[in-house]
């Protein structure tokens, strides 16, 4: 990953040269709890120079959004499209675990950013080539990133403090304990594994559904 270098070669009293590129990767070091004032300091420069290259908080996040989806190395298109999906799945995860707040700023972006539509529909063009209809292809990609987002957010909550000195996932177990006796082993056991485990269960559950509806649409 490029670093941001603005302290060489500057004359006394000269501003920084920065750019919305430069911007973004610093935006994303500061996406929890971001603002201008954090981002400014992080590249050393006043917020009006910021101002001369964004126009509000959203557009920090957008920018944010942008550096880290343009940084990640995606996996390639794969013959196998099950594997293609749950490996762009098993991707977008550790995109989202390396960079906090990042889950948070996808949910909450609007509209969506021409980068994240190049990224889905990459995805989404890939598995046309397999058989997959437009609409298909569309909701499959659709369908696993909302996925992924929430099993992200999810883990990051349940990992927060809780109300009584614990944590939100112990609170949570505790509070499913009275949860029909049929169910509640598998919910506890749940609660208290990694959401990256329940999100490959969840990507399993999809790609079933996906499979079983291009097996009966071909046998039509």
């Amino acid at each position: 990953m490029p670093q941001v270098n603005t302290s060489t070669k500057r004359g006394a009293g000269r501003p920084a040269l920065i750019s919305r590129a430069s911007i973004g990767e610093a935006a994303l070091a500061e996406l929890e709890g971001i603002s201008s004032t954090k981002v400014a300091k992080r590249l050393g420069v006043a917020q009006s120079s910021l101002y001369r290259h964004i126009t509000d908080r959203a557009d920090l996040i957008r920018l944010a959004v942008d550096y880290a989806l343009d940084s990640h190395e995606w996996p390639p298109p794969h013959d196998d499209w099950r594997q293609y999906l749950t490996e762009y799945a098993i991707s977008f995860w550790k995109l989202l675990e390396k960079h906090p707040g990042l889950s948070d700023a996808l949910r909450m972006l609007q509209p969506t950013s021409q980068r994240v539509i190049d990224v889905l529909s990459k995805v989404a063009i890939d598995l046309l080539s397999s058989g997959f209809t437009a609409e298909e292809a569309n909701m499959a990609v659709d369908m696993l990133s909302h996925v992924t987002i929430n099993a992200m957010i999810s883990e990051q909550v349940f990992n927060s403090p809780g109300r009584r000195g614990t944590t939100v996932r112990q609170e949570a177990r505790d509070a499913w304990l009275t949860q029909d006796q049929r169910l509640a082993e598998h919910t506890r056991q749940t609660l208290e594994q990694s959401m990256f485990l329940n999100l490959q269960k969840r990507v399993d559950l999809v790609l079933d559904g996906l499979e079983m509806k291009l097996l009966r649409r071909a046998q039509q």
